[in-house]
């Protein structure tokens, strides 16, 4: 594995519908839903790494903290902009933040780590991958 310590990775969605607590059930407001954020910042962390992971490997979430410091609408333009911080062999962290058209509105902390991915599907899934 050849992560770079700087790796880093933006990724982008326009809120919709389909995006908000009303629309998942977590909540009655017509706003961004955390399951979402949640999910973009993970992406833009597993994103910065791929590339340089061995063919093998994939990621796993291993801890994630985040700080959300207002409501986002729908319409809004949102960005998830990751940040590799430190690597400990396959465990890595990352520094990520979360931007609208407003500034920043979001932080997490959040740990990766890098794993076989044929070890956790037969774990999972037992040998033939069911």
């Amino acid at each position: 594995m050849k992560i770079k310590a700087s790796a880093y990775s933006i990724q982008k969605i326009k809120v919709g519908e389909k995006h908000t607590s009303a629309s998942i059930g977590s909540g009655e407001l017509p706003v961004l839903d955390l399951s979402v954020l949640t999910a973009l910042m993970e992406k833009a962390a597993h994103k910065a790494v791929t590339e340089t992971l061995d063919p093998a490997q994939t990621t796993v979430m291993r801890k994630m903290e985040i700080k959300m410091t207002r409501q986002i609408p729908v319409g809004a333009n949102i960005m998830a902009c990751a940040s590799m911080s430190k690597r400990e062999d396959n465990v890595l962290y990352f520094e990520i933040e979360a931007f609208d058209d407003n500034g920043k509105f979001a932080e997490a902390g959040y740990v990766l780590e890098a794993v076989d991915f044929s070890t956790v599907v037969k774990d999972l899934y037992g040998e033939d991958g069911r």
